[in-house]
């Protein structure tokens, strides 16, 4: 058996489900807007949250011609790290779509303020010796082909980073070149 058909929409929701992840203490705003589509108008006579305990939300018509439709404002409220989600649902007078549904899903995460975490520090490492080498060669009069830094460079001074941590653990007074660098 096979079924055929034109699939047409019923309104346009930018976006279709909203994100509301970012740091502890920060302000957390998401948009969403919500347009009927000109064959199924309908007007919106309700909105809930299933559970609410997180989000605070409002609900305006659109001022901006030539959209006509509603803009959803949703907020955070969650004071403390963690996940979470809900679902708001805006009641229609539509016999056709009698309510739509607005996934939320929330992530609030502390900001780390103390030193950046080892996998920071090796990038950093590893773009400081590529500048270095670059002023090097700049200053050398040697011409330079702009190449890009491959994962595989990465890793190969991921490598050889870990091998030079690993010789100042043998021996601590014994100093160790930096094998992008020379240095």
């Amino acid at each position: 058996m096979e079924i055929s058909g034109k699939i047409e929409k019923f309104a346009r929701i930018l976006p279709a489900s909203v994100s509301l992840s970012g740091p502890l203490g920060k302000p957390i705003v998401r948009v969403v807007m919500i347009t009927p589509m000109e064959k199924y108008p309908f007007s919106v006579t309700e909105v809930k949250a299933l559970d609410g305990k997180n989000i605070l939300f409002s609900l305006d018509e659109a001022t901006d011609p030539p959209e006509k439709g509603y803009v959803l404002r949703i907020e955070n409220t969650k004071k403390e790290k963690g996940r979470y989600k809900d679902t708001i649902v805006l009641k229609t007078t539509s016999k056709m779509k009698p309510e739509l549904e607005i996934k939320v899903y929330g992530n609030i995460y502390e900001l780390k303020s103390g030193p950046p975490v080892q996998g920071e520090q090796n990038l950093q490492k590893f773009l400081d010796a590529v500048k270095k080498q670059q002023q090097k060669k700049a200053n050398s009069g040697e011409v330079q082909v702009q190449q890009k830094a491959t994962p595989k460079d990465f890793n190969e001074f991921l490598e050889q980073l870990g091998k030079q941590d690993q010789g100042k653990q043998k021996d601590p007074m014994t100093k160790q070149k930096n094998p992008m660098t020379g240095q």
